[in-house]
């Protein structure tokens, strides 16, 4: 693919979109597993992505700074997601909440398909595989049957790819919320978690503790598949 042209990076923060800042997080990547690249050579093609500012394109720091798995690209990105962060006055967890993709989703994390024969709801196995599920007799599927329409087709499929990309890095996400003992104030966690249909998904899966303000643990808590707590 060749290094990115001087001029071209200045035009893609003016006017890039989604799709470029797919394109340039690939190019980092791509880029520094294929040669060395200078510091300054980084962040200049952050900048851009941080310039975008789109969803998108905060998702692909995101992205690069928690899976990428190149440690020097994985701190740059992780500055650059500080800087978007202190431009927007928000820290860089709330950014990651904000930006979580509904995934074609509905509320409560329900999508619903049908073909011939059946209907299915959808699902997540135990390692977070997206599959679907016969209504009627509960039986496991991972394509739509015989009678399906094309659309239903091309919905369950993006959806499931949308999935198979947002589930692991949304785990990774909470497994290091864990770790440094992270946590939300109750009405952040209500619309990023508990009203939120991907993150639905995920909070069912956890035990959540309610803290005071001076740090003890008041209760504990889980998500069922109604959202009651």
């Amino acid at each position: 693919k060749g290094d990115v042209p001087a001029w071209v990076l200045p035009l893609a923060a003016e006017f890039g979109d989604d799709a470029t800042a797919h394109r340039l997080a690939d190019y980092l990547v791509e880029t520094y597993r294929a040669r060395p690249m200078e510091d300054a050579e980084i962040e200049r093609v952050l900048d851009v992505l941080v310039a975008i500012g789109t969803r998108g394109a905060l998702m692909q720091l995101q992205n690069l700074a928690r899976r990428s798995g190149i440690i020097e690209l994985m701190q740059a990105a992780h500055l650059a997601q500080r800087k978007v962060a202190g431009l927007r006055g928000l820290r860089v967890w709330e950014i990651e909440d904000e930006i979580v993709p509904l995934c074609g989703l509905e509320h409560r994390g329900r999508a619903v398909f049908e073909d011939e024969l059946r209907q299915y709801t959808l699902h997540l196995d135990d390692e977070l595989r997206p599959f679907l599920r016969d209504v009627e007799h509960h039986d496991r599927y991972d394509e739509l049957g015989e009678g399906a329409s094309s659309d239903a087709i091309r919905r369950w499929h993006t959806i499931r790819e949308n999935l198979q990309d947002a589930v692991p890095l949304q785990a990774t996400r909470l497994e290091q919320a864990l770790m440094t003992q992270y946590r939300w104030e109750m009405h952040h966690w209500k619309e990023h978690f508990h009203e939120h249909p991907l993150m639905a998904l995920l909070a069912q899966r956890m035990i959540w503790g309610e803290y005071s303000r001076s740090g003890r643990l008041q209760r504990t808590c889980r998500v069922d598949h109604g959202l009651a707590v």
